[in-house]
């Protein structure tokens, strides 16, 4: 068990390292961009790496985020007529504000953000529209249809620090996910758009084993470019939709904004009023998106510079106590590697 802040640059860096050797090594393998085999592809996910203003709990956060999510994945026979198979999962988030500077706002109870959250994990993954006709070349339905994912996993979570010894060490998660791409850094096309969806069922946070709850999550981005203009096509304006939803959307018996220690707690229970994760979030930004064609960036799925401001539309249950902000503000890098977003496999 980690019982510091030390160790964890370390793993970062050594998780980093891996995945730059493993992409890099596999950059010459048959099919563009992937280290994929009918058996074993591995591919990892950095959301952001970057600076957030007040992440929606404090008006000045003022914190660099490193937030990432990769699997190895082991894929079972006929993968080419149905992709389903296990993976390894390997997932964390680290800021750089430490536990002195939380317990000097009386957060000392606030976790996020220094937490493995598959560290490692294991699941069962399956693509329900990956076979016969979806896999038709240039068919619609398979494009639009192909990304949709089933899986099923158990995580080993580690909240960092030996303040943090109480949180919960595992946490199974089941249900659907919906991650998809078009033209991000495809240069001549004049839009771009980014989804991903999620239902799905999750037995703990950070606060307590038995939050057991159904989440219904969103996040849209969408942006123009302009074609043919050099530099100037690679800067696009966008529009950002983000939205989250658990059982938790009423008001708890006794309202709080910290979280309850969970010693002898209930098992179902509404410990908080849990508004963080019940709201409709709007905003827009502007991001640089290189053109990746070319050799050299066949192993890169996805590239962006970007600058994002984000305003709660609505909550939709409980209310915030007056301290916390309604707004976010964002810049960063984000990207992708390997063969995260489904693809259809060609014969």
């Amino acid at each position: 068990m980690y019982t510091g802040r030390r160790r964890f640059p370390s793993f970062l860096i050594a998780t980093g390292t891996w995945v730059i050797i493993f992409t890099s090594t596999c950059a010459g393998q048959r099919l563009p961009g992937d280290c994929v085999s009918d058996w074993f592809t591995f591919s990892a996910n950095l959301d952001e790496a970057g600076y957030r203003r007040t992440d929606f709990f404090l008006k000045h956060y003022n914190t660099g985020i490193f937030d990432w999510d990769s699997r190895a994945e082991f894929w079972l026979p006929f993968r080419r007529k149905f992709s389903w198979g296990f993976y390894a999962r390997f997932a964390g988030i680290a800021g750089l504000r430490d536990d002195p500077w939380l317990k000097s706002k009386g957060l000392q109870d606030y976790s996020f953000p220094n937490a493995l959250l598959g560290g490692p994990g294991v699941g069962f993954q399956a693509y329900p529209f990956s076979f016969g006709p979806f896999l038709t070349p240039g068919r619609k339905a398979g494009e639009v249809l192909g990304p949709l994912r089933f899986f099923a996993e158990y995580n080993r979570t580690d909240y960092l620090g030996a303040e943090n010894s109480w949180r919960p060490k595992r946490q199974s998660r089941i249900g659907f996910e919906y991650w998809k791409t078009v033209n991000v850094n495809d240069l001549p096309h004049r839009w771009w758009l980014e989804i991903w969806n999620g239902f799905y069922r999750q037995s703990s946070n950070e606060f307590t084993p038995h939050y057991d709850s159904w989440i219904f999550a969103n996040s849209w981005r969408a942006g123009i470019r302009i074609r043919e203009a050099g530099i100037l096509s690679m800067i696009t304006p966008y529009l950002v939709v983000e939205s989250s939803r658990t059982k938790f959307d009423r008001p708890a018996s006794q309202p709080c904004f910290l979280p309850i220690v969970t010693t002898n707690y209930p098992k179902n229970p509404n410990p908080c009023d849990f508004y963080w994760e019940n709201h409709l979030l709007g905003g827009g930004g502007f991001r640089y998106a290189p053109s990746l064609t070319g050799p050299n960036w066949k192993w890169l799925q996805r590239f962006v510079f970007y600058t994002e401001y984000e305003t709660t539309a609505t909550y939709y249950g409980p209310k915030p106590p007056p301290p916390a902000p309604r707004w976010e503000a964002r810049a960063g890098v984000s990207a992708s590697f390997g063969q995260w977003y489904y693809r259809l496999i060609s014969p």
